[in-house]
Parts: structure tokens; C-alpha cells; sequence
């Protein structure tokens, strides 16, 4: 299965992990006696203070028609899908997704989006309309290509479109009142740095402030107009190879015998001793506090950062700041990739949830993707999507 990796500003969202006293209004949640917003609020960009500069004001793309009336079911959603992938139909744009409306990528046949995972990541509608879109431009001629510029917008970073990848579904769906979506821990949470060890200091594994506060910084370097990329902090912090990276990912596993990652000889360990398929608090976090042969620290940014990766899934290409990045050329940019910016790389938004079953609190509308091979996503690596 691909995982999805996922920033324009910093972004302060201090998101804290507590279920329990949250309530939610226009597509913000605030946690009751904390008074912290779950929303992206710029503030100012990690190197200078005082006024931000001016951010470049690009034309965006008219992804839907606002004057038509909002699709709001899931069951609509995909009839729209479905019409924008016929060829008597998709002449004119679809209808906007409203908020409200939120997807997950999965494997098909699956009774749940991650698996045996504790948490799941999920697109809210500003993904929605973007993928509607490309069904818009390309779901009569090139289904593949849909599939690719989506999973590339919601975060599948390499090697995604170098592999195979068949059976994957889209699955649309609502959540219920904010009452019982905290109940069942479905309220979408921004996964920030600060969400992470509030919700690791939860189930009794506590860091230290000054880790906590060291890779809020690390990642507050994402400032406006800035050069300083996802990857380039995820080098700075673990010594692993943003080239590599960029290349093809890390391997489940890192061996001599393999191309040298550069990583940290103790974030090396720890990217091999999690490698267990378990996710979460329960198994991989354990492991990792318990640090049971002393290969490394738990105030150590970097063997941190890649245990947030192994248990959570925030991969190297997560920005923390709940917006989606990848290296790969963003669909909805139309620039060669080589020129593509830092900030073209940008693409979607991103939310975590509990990981669970389907049924009658979780019931998605499944649509499902063309089975691509990576032999037909050769010319989108190097000229793009349009």
C-alpha cells in the first residue's frame, strides 16, 4: 500500500490530542479549557521578524463552479465522479465540493482506511475539489493519470509513482456531530508537532520541552517565499540524504549492502527496530520508549523524527503544519517540473482521525482508481501534468 507523505508559512496551530470537551464550527475545533484552535493561522516566517513579505499571487485554477449548488453527500460526490469521466458530460465544470465533505485514500475491500493503524490521514474538500478536477481534465482520455496527480496531491511521495499500484479506492464521506465524532475520535485533528507529543503524553510517553520545542522550530523554517524545503529539514534533523529521498524514499529497512542513506547511525536503528508493522502508542511507541538496548535517544531530534515516521506515518515529506508537500511536479502546476518552486510543491491539506472500522459512525462512498504501472508515469516525472 502507499503511504502518504506530506509548508507555505509557519503555521502556529497548537492542536492538542485531548478527545474529550471539543466542539467544532466552520471547520475549526476548539479544545474546551485550552482555547487552541485546530485551524492554519500564519503568523510570520522563521527568519524575520516583522512584517511578512509579499507573498506571488499566481491565477489560481477554476477547479469547480461555484454558481452550481455544493455537492454535501458522498453519494453525490461520486456521481459527479462519474459524469466528469464520461464523455457526453464533462464538458463544463463540476459542482464545488462542500466543506464537510472529507476522503481517504485505501486500498479497496479494506473494512477500514489504514489497516491495523492507530490513526488515519484524510483530505477535508479543498483535496476534494482538486481531485474532481483532474477527473474534470482527465477521466475521459488518461484515468492513470488522475489517479497519479491525486496521489501526488494528497502526499504519496517517492517511490509512489515509480511502482505498480493497483486496487486503490477513494473513500467520501461525512462525520458525525461533534459530539460523537470526539466519542469515537474522529474530530479531524491538524497533525502538528505539538498534537503528536500532547497525544503521545496521553497513553503516558512524555518528551522532554526541549525536544518538543526543537522540532517546532525545525519546522517553523518553512517561511514565506522561502528555499528551505521539507526534506532539507528532515536532513538537517536525521542526516538522511534529501537527494535520496527525493529519489526513491527510504527502504523499509537500511543495510550496508544498500545505496548509503547518510542517516544517523542511531536513526538508522530506529527506522529498523520499528519496522515491526505495528503503528501507533501501543507497540511502536512503546518500543521506541523503552529503548530497551540503549541504540538511541529519546531526546535526540533526529531518532525522534524518525519514530514519528514509523509509528504515525509522517513521513519525511510531512510538513506539521497540516498542508501537503512532495517533491514530485504538483498536477495543478503548469510549469515543467524542473522549474517548478518551493512553494509550487504545496498542494493539499491534511487532517488525522482514529483508525476506525466502518460502519454505521464511518460508512465511505467508495469510487475506485485506475490500476496504474510506474512505466506510464515516466513523462509526468519529467514534463509534468500539463
Amino acid at each position: 500500500m502507499l503511504m502518504r507523505s506530506a509548508t507555505l508559512a509557519y503555521f502556529a496551530i497548537f492542536a492538542h490530542a485531548n478527545e474529550d470537551g471539543i466542539s467544532c464550527s466552520g471547520g475549526q475545533c476548539t479544545h474546551e479549557g485550552e482555547g487552541d484552535e485546530v485551524g492554519l493561522l500564519s503568523v510570520r516566517t522563521a527568519s524575520n521578524f516583522g512584517p511578512l513579505p509579499p507573498a506571488p499571487t499566481p491565477a489560481p485554477h477554476q477547479l469547480c463552479d461555484p454558481s452550481l449548488d455544493p455537492i454535501t453527500e458522498p453519494g453525490d460526490y461520486r456521481d459527479a465522479w462519474l459524469a466528469q469521466g464520461d464523455t457526453g458530460s464533462n464538458k463544463n465544470l463540476p459542482a464545488c465540493a462542500a466543506d464537510g465533505l472529507f476522503g481517504c485514500f485505501f486500498p479497496c475491500g479494506q473494512d477500514s482506511f489504514y489497516g491495523d493503524a492507530e490513526k488515519a490521514w484524510i483530505s477535508p474538500a479543498e483535496n476534494l475539489r482538486q481531485y474532481l478536477y483532474l477527473q474534470h481534465m482527465y477521466g475521459v482520455d488518461d484515468p492513470q493519470k488522475v489517479a497519479a496527480g491525486a496521489f501526488i496531491i494528497v502526499g504519496f511521495g517517492p517511490p509512489g509513482l515509480q511502482v505498480d499500484e493497483p486496487g486503490m479506492c477513494l473513500g467520501v464521506f461525512t462525520l458525525p456531530g461533534a459530539v460523537t465524532a470526539a466519542r469515537n475520535g474522529i474530530t479531524p485533528m491538524v497533525p502538528t508537532v505539538n498534537y503528536w507529543f500532547s497525544f503521545m503524553a496521553q497513553a503516558g510517553f512524555k518528551f522532554d520541552w526541549s525536544v518538543q520545542k526543537g522540532l517546532a522550530l525545525a519546522y517553523s523554517q518553512l517561511g514565506v517565499g522561502g528555499t528551505t524545503n521539507v526534506l532539507d529539514v528532515f536532513q538537517a534533523l536525521t542526516h538522511c540524504s534529501a537527494k535520496y529521498l527525493e529519489a526513491g524514499g527510504l527502504p523499509d529497512e537500511i543495510t550496508p549492502d544498500k545505496p548509503p542513506t547518510g542517516c544517523n547511525e542511531s536513526v538508522v536503528d530506529v527506522n529498523n527496530a520499528l519496522n515491526m508493522g505495528s503503528t501507533g502508542t501501543d507497540g511502536c511507541v512503546q518500543v521506541f520508549y523503552e529503548n530497551k538496548d540503549n541504540k538511541w535517544s529519546l531526546t535526540d531530534l533526529g531518532d525522534v523524527r524518525m519514530m514519528l515516521n514509523r509509528c504515525f506515518d509522517a513521513n519525511p515529506w510531512n510538513t506539521f503544519v497540516g498542508l501537503g508537500w512532495n517533491n514530485y511536479p504538483n498536477p495543478l502546476v503548469c510549469v515543467e517540473p524542473a522549474k517548478q518552486t518551493n512553494m509550487e510543491h504545496y498542494t493539499g491539506a491534511e487532517f488525522v482521525i482514529k483508525n476506525i472500522k466502518f460502519g454505521k459512525v464511518l460508512d465511505p462512498v467508495n469510487i475506485e482508481f485506475a490500476d496504474y504501472i510506474a512505466a506510464e508515469n515516466t513523462d509526468l516525472l519529467t514534463d509534468g501534468f500539463c
